[in-house]
């Protein structure tokens, strides 16, 4: 069982992470552990191969813990006292940011173009659109731009 991960630093990983990733992960794991200094990590995950990222927007951002048993996964809390929370998926993670500092991004990571264009569907002015197909519908232009801010990682707040 523990032959399919790699441990680093007392946490345990799939064997496809980047060495960064698993650096910066056990380094914000054991930062709120040992030093009680938390900080608040947003991933960015994707294809690692072509670099495309999946634009995930829920559950991509909180501090690091660390599952119980004999195989200690990093775990993204939502908050400093959250006892458990969602397995990160170390290998499929593009880019790690702290605020607006950027600690690890991929060799081929390719940062999305999302344009915002008016539309005309019933009830909403804008809507986000990737390779020209919709991905997300706002009532308010200015809405939209926030969005395709914090999927860019210039805003951390939709």
């Amino acid at each position: 069982m523990t032959s399919d991960y790699v441990e680093y630093n007392g946490l345990w990983f799939d064997p496809n992470t980047a060495p960064a990733v698993m650096r910066i992960i056990a380094a914000a794991w054991k930062d709120r552990i040992e030093y009680h200094r938390s900080y608040r990590l947003r991933l960015f995950y994707g294809d690692t191969l072509t670099g495309r990222d999946w634009l995930e927007e829920n559950y991509t951002m909180g501090y690091i813990g660390r599952s119980t048993g004999r195989v200690k996964i990093p775990l993204l809390l939502h908050n400093t006292r959250s006892l458990g929370g969602g397995s990160i998926l170390t290998d499929n993670v593009l880019k790690i940011m702290r605020g607006r500092d950027t600690l690890y991004i991929h060799e081929n990571y390719k940062v999305p173009n999302i344009i915002i264009k008016t539309c005309s569907v019933p009830d909403y002015t804008a809507a986000a659109y990737i390779d020209g197909l919709p991905i997300a519908y706002f009532k308010y232009l200015a809405a939209a731009a926030r969005y395709r801010d914090y999927m860019l990682g210039l805003s951390m707040r939709k």
